[in-house]
This record gives C-alpha cells, structure tokens and sequence, in this order.
C-alpha cells in the first residue's frame, strides 16, 4: 500500500497552519495565494507557461498569459497526461490529469536569510518520460534547511516528445517546458525569497537525464548554476534516442495505430492534434530493449539537443558548472521485481535469452562477441549454474552498462574541463526496508532520505528508524550544502570529501554515518570495457566503419 507524502496530508489539513487571508505574493504574471505550513510556506499549482492544447500542441510552450485579482495557489495543478495506474501507485489516491499542466510549486522558509536570498533548488521529476509529477517530491523538508525549493511539471509521452525530425514537430517539448520553467525562476523566484544567482537542478533517473541535458544546451544555459544528478547522466543509454531508432518512424507507428495518415508529416501531426490526450497516453508503440520511444531527440544545429550528448561532452560543449553525481550500488535490481520465485534465482536458459535479446542494439556481425563478453565478465565462476548468482550478475551488468559507466564516464570529462565535480554511491538499505534483501540498494532510495519515505513509486513507504533519520540528516545536508556553497561538504563535518578527479577518482561511499567513507576507483574497469574496449573493438574489428557505435547503445 502506498501512502501519501506528508506534504500532502498536511496539506489537507493546512487550515491547522494558513493565515487567515494566507500570503500574497505578486508574480510577473499575477498576483499568487499560498499559505503557511509549518515553519515554511508553499505556493502550488502556478503556471509557468500556457496550456498547450490546441493548436499549441506539440510546440514550444509560450510565457503564460497574465492575470488579474489573486490566484489561488494552495492547490496542486493537474498532471500531466500519462497512464493513471502510476499517480494511483505512488498517492493511492486520484488527482486530475490534463494537458494544462504546466504548472510549478515554490516551497520557501518562512524566515529570511541571514545573508540575503536563500539559494534555490529546481526538481525535475523522472518516471522514464512518460510518467511523474512535481507531487511526487516534498520540497518542505528541504525549504526548512533555509532553500527556496520548486517542484515542476512537464509534458510526458508522446505529447513530450514526439518528433518528425522535420519542422512540423521538432520534439524535445518536455524538455523546452523545463526551460520555460527555469526562466520563470530567474524572473520570479527573487519575490518568493531564492536568489536567481544560486540556482541548482536536481533529477533522478530522467529527470538527471533531463538535468544533464541542460548542460549542453544552448537555451538552458546562464538559466543555472550548479546540477546534481542521481541515477542519471546526459550519456545513459535512454537519455536521447539515437539511429538507428528514429523518432519519425515511431510517430508513424502511432499515427497509423490512431488512423492517421502518414504520408505527409504536416498531415499527420495536424490529425494527431485532433486526437484526445487519453488516446495518445493509451496507445503503445514499440521500441528498442532499455530504451523509451519517447524521448528526447537530436534536433540538430540551433536545436535543444544539437548532436550526439556523447560528442557535446567530448568537444567540451556544456556548461561548466559544479557537479554532485550519485548512484546507487545495485541501481537495476527493480527489473526482477515482480518475476515469480525471483528470490531463488533465474535459470541459465533465462539469462541467456535476455543477453541475446540485449545485443540487438548492436551491429549483427558484432552481436555474438558483445554477448561473449557480458559473460565472461558477469559470470561467477564459483557459482556458475547457482540461479541467485545468475539473477544477481544480471543486475550487476545492466547497473553497470545502464548507469555506472555512463556516470563515471560524464564525472571523468566534466571534471578534466575543471569544473567542480563530485560522486557519491548510494549503500546504505534500512532495517525496515520492505523488499527483499537480495535487491540491496536500488534506483531512487537516496531520494528517499532526502524528501522522505513515500516519495517515489520505486520506494514503499517504512517507518524511520534512528539510524534511518541520521542517514536522511546527512544526506539533506549535503544536498543544501552544494546548493549553497557548490560543495557537498564544504567544512568536512560530516565527511571530508574530496572531488573527483579522472587521475584520482575519489567518491564517497554512503552508508550510516560512521561508517560513511571515501573511496576511489569505482568501477573503473568495467567503465573502460563499455566506453573504450567494446566499441573500439566493434569498430576496428567487425569493420563498421559505417556504424559510430554510441558506447551506451545505438549509433551517433
């Protein structure tokens, strides 16, 4: 059973804390009512850009119209629309889904800053980009540490993402609405108390992927200054979709399913707008193993995401800002989740299907060998038909190829530019964590100790223990800290932590508090056989001189 986050319950009783006639803040568009709770205050449901319905569907989001009188903001605006067993999972309980969601909510101290405006922190959710919701996060917690925090809707599916390559749909919408969301912040965060000059992005999953990809885009730069990124990086294999997927081929996979023709993409987009949003969310389109259909797309030279992330970071073309990059030691053990009798194992006729399936996104020629070499370097040889052990490796791989690498790949050349660049590795698991041991430390659980239990649908919500409320103490901490100062542990109380650096690779190790510790060299190998050995050895011995093989899935 899923329970709702705190905030919101206590916003159901938040006439216990409102102010009488609550607290009017006065925006560049209108004038917004929010209300007291607890030690901060909170404005919800504030739109950031216009509806895009209509017409505007499948474009650019424009500035939101202005208005007049004061707008209630002590309501959350509708999600966006996705599949509603999702928002049900996470709140256990319905909230209006619509295309007019682009909406934000300011979480502020009460109190003012001892030295000025309090620094400010942007959440972009994830939920793989067909999913999610601002809801989602507590940004309380973080407001009662002296940070302006702000929660943000964006569009998600096909109504995010989806692209003709040509100019009647461009694509990359969800990402243009985080922009439109981040330039609100520089005009009006200022009047809620947050500084527009200390201001840092935070994702998890997509939403790091989403974070990364400001980096290295033009429209997204000057709008930040700092980025932490927690299970996701702007090189992951799902963060953009690469050739040989196409982006047009799926929305005429989608066009066609909803009955609209495709041989003109200024047609098919124009029947497309005619369509209900349940019916875009509801009809599925199929597409490559580990990567979603909808997702943001090369839009090429003057667009969003101009070339391949990989070669952006390679030609030094991103912002150089500080960096925190955090993972978690077992990210992909959720895959198993729900296969019965996982907690035995998986068999080897298993393992050996999923590989096969997996090398797909390799050239034929070269499939055979990718596969050999998962095995060789995700077998254990003491335990070789053990079924646990075989279910165990498995996650070991897909964590490793799917996030470790990626991470420690951006970390490595974000930090050679000499910008400021931090790592961490999630390890710590709660007494009172519900699932199984075997799983370990997963996609998420440090989100956990930072808003709290319940935050996301990855995460069942548990009862704290003490040590549990040490490791959220010090994991906020760290968090505000590098919102602050740029720097995770600028005094070294909790940890001396040094940066990371890519000929001293030193990352802090996340467990309960005394036994936190500095480490170096994670995954280190296994980050130069997926980024450097395999697609080097594609290239120059399968001759696919043709093929530039992304070293993260697909061509670039």
């Amino acid at each position: 059973m899923r329970v709702v986050p705190v905030v919101l319950l206590l916003f159901l009783v938040s006439c216990c804390f409102c102010e009488e006639k609550g607290i009017v803040v006065s925006t560049t568009y209108g004038d917004v009512r929010g209300f007291q709770l607890k030690n901060i205050r909170a404005f919800f449901g504030i739109p950031y850009a216009r509806p895009p319905l209509g017409d505007l569907r499948f474009k650019e989001p424009l500035p939101p119209r202005s208005w007049t009188g004061v707008r209630d903001a002590t309501k959350f605006g509708a999600d966006c629309p996705q599949k509603a067993w999702f928002l049900m999972a996470i709140f256990n309980r319905t909230h209006q889904i619509s295309e007019d969601c682009l909406y934000l909510n300011v979480y502020t101290p009460k109190k003012p800053s001892g030295s000025g405006a309090h620094p400010v922190l942007v959440v972009i959710h994830g939920g793989s980009y067909r999913r999610g919701s601002g809801r989602e996060y507590d940004g309380s917690v973080l407001a009662e540490r002296d940070t302006v925090v702000v929660t943000i809707n964006y569009r998600l599916g096909a109504l995010g993402w989806l692209s003709t390559e040509d100019e009647s749909a461009l694509g990359n919408y969800g990402l243009l609405d985080q922009i439109e969301a981040l330039k609100w912040v520089q005009k009006n965060i200022e009047r809620f108390g947050g500084d527009p000059n200390r201001v840092t992005i935070m994702g998890c999953a997509a939403g790091a992927s989403s974070a990364a990809l400001h980096l290295t885009s033009v429209y997204s730069a000057g709008l930040f200054h700092g980025i932490i990124l927690s299970s996701g990086s702007v090189v992951n294999p799902w963060t953009v979709l690469l050739p040989p997927y196409r982006p047009s081929d799926h929305a005429a996979d989608l066009a066609e399913k909803l009955g609209c023709p495709t041989e003109s993409t200024e047609d098919l987009v124009s029947c497309l707008r005619q369509k209900t949003a349940e019916e875009l969310v509801e009809t599925s389109v199929e597409g490559p193993p580990m990567i979603s259909v909808w997702a943001p797309v090369i839009d090429g030279p003057g667009g969003v995401v101009p070339d391949s992330p990989r070669k952006l970071l390679a030609e030094g073309a991103f912002s150089k800002v500080p960096l925190l990059m955090g993972t978690a030691s077992k990210e992909m053990s959720y895959i198993f989740a729900d296969v019965k009798g996982i907690d035995f194992g998986v068999s080897s006729d298993m393992v050996e299907e999923m590989r096969s399936r997996w090398v797909e996104r390799y050239p034929p020629q070269a499939r055979t060998y990718i596969k050999d070499v998962i095995g060789l370097q995700y077998t254990d040889f003491k335990n070789i038909h053990d079924p646990a052990a075989l279910r165990d490796n498995y996650i070991e791989f897909k964590t490793d190829y799917g996030y470790h690498s990626p991470m420690l790949h951006q970390a490595s050349v974000h930090s050679s530019s000499g910008a400021p660049t931090w790592v961490y590795v999630f390890d710590y698991r709660s007494e009172n964590n519900p699932r199984p041991k075997w799983m370990g430390t997963m996609q998420a659980d440090d989100q956990v100790f930072i808003f709290g239990p319940g935050t996301l649908m990855l995460n069942d919500r548990f009862l704290l223990t003490e040590t549990d409320r040490e490791v959220s103490d010090m994991m906020r901490t760290f968090v505000t800290n590098f919102v602050r100062f740029g720097n995770p542990s600028p005094h070294g109380k909790l940890a001396k932590w040094k940066a990371f650096q890519t000929d001293e690779q030193i990352y802090l190790r996340v467990r309960r508090p005394e036994k936190t510790r500095m480490k170096d060299y994670f995954k280190t190998k296994v980050t130069a056989l997926w980024t450097s050995y395999v697609p080097g050895i594609v290239r120059r011995v399968f001759n696919v001189s043709e093929y530039d093989v992304n070293p993260f899935g697909g061509s670039v």
